[in-house]
């Protein structure tokens, strides 16, 4: 394959499948069109009800039409065509299969208990067609029947399918791998389904169906063998689309740092451009300070050329990359801490005293996010992202070198990327309290800082022989007791004089 082959190839397969691994179920469809377009692009009016009412009996020339009016008017609640529309599945039953679907989900909108079992009866008379005559197109009904039981929550025909999608592994138009995720949502099919796909990927020859085979293991993450499955795929398989179609599900469902290694040694010897860029592209995603370490690593012993040109861009590009959205924030801060240490095995970080004054604002962090105090636990985790970005600017000034540029992409983003998440905490104000004469001032609420907004209760108390005169200062007042707004830093004096 040529690189632009390849190029092409690879930006379809994103298009069609994303470049993310979810086994989020979706609701199936029935893989038939839109009644209403059909119907409007062939001329007919879709709001005279009584005009689409009688193309339900259209003859067999224009059997697709009467299909069409039949799923269009059950959509809209209309019943008593059940009839016509159910002596058209029967006529269509002997013509072609494909319409008698059509008519046949039609009748299952209007009176879902009898289209259910004739759902059955249209899938069994299927399979002896398909028993006398292999054809594609009565294949794929099929599947479509079970599409439409298996929406309804009806798996019983469980063992129809395994069979239908064994026979199908290796021709052009594949087995419906959606619906084979669909049956391994039934907790008591899961097994199943699973042994059925395994088998699949074993058997397949055909590339494109071992492709789809494959990346169907993303749904079944859970089972214990499919790690190591995807792991032994990116070692023995010859094809780079089914080893990286393998290390995507294992980076996406298990973080896995086999990724990093394979992809790794794919960067080191790789000729091929594009598998190249991937590689690097891959490794980039990883989350922790390894993934950068590796793209330096690559950097080096890619020494000249187009590829050392590459590596050295992706590094000074490179970003950590951000959290899953629906990871808790003691979990981030946990993995900021562990980010921490591994920076500072990489020498990326240094000076244990400064070490240890990162691990402090993070501890606090956490304890403060535990206790329910957002606007604390962000203040220490800006105060953690401050302590780093001042101490590598400083190693830029050829100070001590605390923290390399590599140190700070990930403890400075990843501190960002929390910060990104809690509220932004009120601005602080420092209070400072003097006295002039004998007697003291106290303040309630008893702080040395305080947010912004808030009001402080300042009482004077004077002591043996004097008396309070005045409040000097940020307050020039002679009320006792003193409320004052924090609106910025604040110094209060209060004033005694001696009593005569």
């Amino acid at each position: 394959m040529t690189n632009f082959n390849r190029m092409i190839f690879t930006a379809l397969l994103i298009i069609i499948f994303g470049t993310g691994v979810t086994a989020q179920q979706k609701p199936l469809e029935f893989l038939y069109h839109d009644p209403s377009r059909r119907l409007a692009a062939s001329g007919f009016d879709t709001t005279d009800y009584l005009a689409l009412r009688r193309l339900i009996d259209t003859t067999s020339e224009g059997r697709h039409i009467g299909s069409d009016a039949s799923i269009f008017l059950a959509q809209r609640g209309v019943t008593d065509i059940f009839n016509n529309i159910q002596t058209q599945y029967y006529m269509a039953l002997d013509e072609y299969l494909g319409f008698a679907f059509d008519y046949l989900y039609a009748v299952y909108l209007i009176d879902s208990s009898m289209g259910h079992q004739m759902v059955y009866d249209f899938i069994d008379t299927t399979m002896i067609r398909i028993s006398q005559l292999r054809g594609p197109a009565y294949r794929f009904d099929v599947y479509r029947a079970l599409r439409l039981l298996v929406n309804v929550g009806d798996y019983s025909r469980f063992s129809i399918f395994s069979s239908l999608i064994s026979e199908d592994k290796d021709k052009p138009y594949g087995g419906d791998f959606d619906l084979l995720h669909a049956f391994a949502n039934k907790p008591e099919l899961r097994d199943s389904a699973y042994g059925l796909l395994t088998n699949l990927i074993a058997q397949i020859s055909n590339s494109g169906q071992r492709w789809l085979a494959v990346r169907s293991l993303s749904h079944f993450t859970d089972m214990p063998q499919t790690q190591q499955m995807l792991q032994q795929i990116v070692l023995t398989d010859t094809s780079w689309s089914m080893k990286d179609n393998a290390l995507q599900i294992l980076f996406s469902a298990y973080n896995d740092y086999f990724v990093l290694s394979s992809y790794r040694q794919t960067a080191l010897v790789t000729a091929d451009i594009l598998e190249y860029s991937e590689a690097l592209w891959w490794i980039g995603e990883h989350r922790s300070p390894l993934a950068l370490f590796t793209l330096k690593d690559v950097l080096t012993n890619r020494s000249s050329g187009y590829f050392h040109e590459r590596a050295d861009t992706v590094i000074r590009l490179y970003r950590p990359k951000k959290p899953p959205k629906a990871e808790l924030l003691t979990i981030s801060i946990d993995s900021l801490v562990v980010f921490k240490h591994q920076v500072s095995g990489y020498a990326w970080l240094d000076d244990k005293i400064f070490v240890n004054e990162l691990d402090s604002s993070l501890t606090n962090a956490r304890n403060y996010l535990l206790s329910e105090d957002s606007n604390n636990c962000a203040r220490q985790i800006k105060i953690f992202q401050q302590k780093v970005d001042e101490e590598y600017r400083d190693s830029l000034d050829e100070d001590i070198k605390r923290v390399t540029i590599e140190g700070w992409k990930f403890l400075y983003y990843n501190a960002q990327y929390i910060l990104a998440r809690l509220p932004v905490p009120p601005t602080q104000f420092n209070l400072t309290i003097n006295t002039v004469g004998n007697g003291t001032v106290a303040k309630s609420p008893d702080q040395s800082i305080y947010d912004s907004a808030s009001t402080v209760q300042f009482t004077a108390t004077p002591g043996a022989g004097y008396t309070f005169s005045v409040w000097s200062g940020d307050a020039a007042e002679n009320a006792n007791p003193l409320t004052v707004t924090m609106n910025s830093n604040k110094s209060i004096i209060a004033i005694f004089t001696r009593r005569f």
